[in-house]
């Protein structure tokens, strides 16, 4: 027996919600692990709590840190009165620098302590005879030169005596975490709250999907459709206000670009994310490399492609007069073989590959390519 039944008005229903986006976002990259140990206060570690990434930064039980000496002596009084452009303050270390590398050798590496914390400034023991005595203070701390050298942070390399200085006394934490989070599978705690403390509005989830379904699931700068992987694309606050919600002020987004937008320079993206975004714009024929050449054109392809962790590698090599490296780009054998996939720089014809995450190398060793970490690159060249 036939039952027949009116569904016209929950079809408009249906009509009117549009069709079924399962996909339920935050703009938090999803591809990290939750912090188990909290370093945002500092913590006193061991030679054998550090370890050192193929990016030559301090990791230390899996989370990015900073190592520093809380007891600034004599220089106490200095560094609290100075903060950055003190004579005597001891440095903040970013990197496995010479001066890591010798209090090592000299058995007084346990002195220091790791953080993450996003203040600039640390506490500090210390004792002057003229102002304090052995009391516990904040004091707003200059980076290492040496780590940013060895970094080569924002080209800290070719700068002059003036523009160093000005990196230092600029150089923000939240910044510096950003860059690099593509070597740790943990966020900064402070960062994480940061995000949160920075909410949207009640009905975002709504807004976000509608703006994003108006735009076909297309990313507006690189032009990457994202409909199968949804959670890759963003909704951007062009001004960086959450709250301002107006048309003119919302641009769709893949995670890559977003972070590379104005104003996102402390937003963290994996580089799990990174590299699929980069394996689909070229399945997609959106970015085909301009191989050998060292143009400007060339080398603005690869900084808008690469992920920031290799971009003062690429400052380095574009001053040095190298050609413009292939992002993202698989290695093939004779017989067409892929013999290494998805390299985050290769550079064809000197028969090299510099790479964030380790895979096997073998065959295309056997092939007489180097394969080069990024702390190895920025060392040797």
């Amino acid at each position: 027996m036939a039952i027949n039944v009116d569904f016209s008005a929950l079809q408009q229903a249906v009509d009117l919600m549009g069709p079924y986006d399962p996909d339920f976002q935050i703009q938090l990259d999803n591809a990290f692990e939750e912090v188990d140990i909290d370093l945002s206060d500092g913590r006193e570690v061991t030679p054998e709590d550090v370890v050192i990434t193929s990016g030559g930064l301090i990791s230390v039980f899996g989370q990015q840190a900073v190592l520093y000496i809380p007891d600034q002596g004599s220089s106490l009084w200095d560094v609290m009165t100075n903060g950055v452009k003190s004579k005597g303050g001891k440095r903040v270390h970013l990197a496995n620098c010479s001066t890591i590398n010798s209090m090592k050798e000299a058995n007084r590496y346990e002195r220091y302590v790791a953080r993450n914390g996003l203040s600039q400034k640390f506490a500090v023991t210390g004792s002057d005879a003229h102002r304090y005595t052995d009391e516990n203070r904040m004091a707003h701390l200059a980076v290492c030169q040496n780590c940013l050298s060895k970094l080569n942070y924002h080209d800290f390399r070719s700068k002059n005596r003036e523009q160093k200085r000005a990196v230092v006394e600029d150089f923000a934490f939240d910044a510096f975490f950003a860059r690099y989070s593509s070597y740790f599978t943990q966020k900064p705690k402070e960062l994480l709250e940061k995000y949160a403390a920075n909410t949207y509005v009640d009905e975002w989830q709504t807004i976000s999907r509608r703006v994003r379904r108006e735009a076909n699931f297309c990313c507006s700068e690189c032009k990457l459709d994202l409909k199968e992987r949804k959670h890759l694309l963003h909704v951007h606050h062009i001004n960086g206000n959450r709250n301002d919600n107006a048309t003119e002020n919302l641009s769709v987004l893949c995670v890559d670009c977003h972070s590379k937008a104005p104003l996102h320079d402390s937003m963290f993206v994996s580089s799990e994310h990174r590299r699929q975004i980069q394996s689909m714009r070229i399945e997609q024929n959106l970015y085909t490399p301009t191989k050998g050449s060292r143009s400007d054109k060339a080398w603005d392809e690869a900084f808008e492609q690469s992920d920031p962790a290799v971009h003062d590698l690429l400052l380095l090599r574009k001053r040095r007069n190298w050609e413009a490296p292939e992002v993202g780009g698989d290695v093939v054998d004779h017989q067409g073989e892929i013999v290494y996939s998805n390299a985050e720089l290769v550079w064809e014809q000197r028969k090299q590959i510099v790479d964030i995450v380790e895979q096997d190398k073998t065959k295309v060793i056997a092939l007489r390519w180097r394969v080069l970490t990024v702390a190895d690159a920025l060392e040797y060249g």
